[in-house]
């Protein structure tokens, strides 16, 4: 690439070799990274503090906020619950 390329761009380029499936789960992995990451930021709460208070070691916090991690139902329903926060799953069909 050289310099100067736009954003949209580099993010056509870097997606190129993605599956749709991929690009799915790397957007719903963003999302949940970034609402934990929203949670212990309102509950001014270092990644140290949560991780004391979900019983899990500081580093596992941290993949959870990069998304470093593919989360099972399971997973997401105890971090859920650990944060009192509502777990919602939706499967809608394509508008065409």
């Amino acid at each position: 690439m050289k310099k100067g390329t736009s954003i949209s761009v580099l993010l056509e380029a870097m997606t190129e070799s993605l599956s749709v499936e991929e690009i799915i789960a790397s957007a719903v992995k963003a999302d949940v990274a970034n609402q934990i990451t929203e949670w212990r930021v309102a509950h001014n709460m270092s990644q140290q503090e949560m991780a004391d208070y979900c019983e899990v070691q500081q580093d596992t916090i941290s993949k959870w906020e990069n998304g470093d991690l593919n989360f099972t139902i399971e997973e997401m329903a105890e971090i859920a619950c650990k944060l009192d926060l509502v777990l919602e799953v939706s499967l809608n069909s394509k508008r065409t």
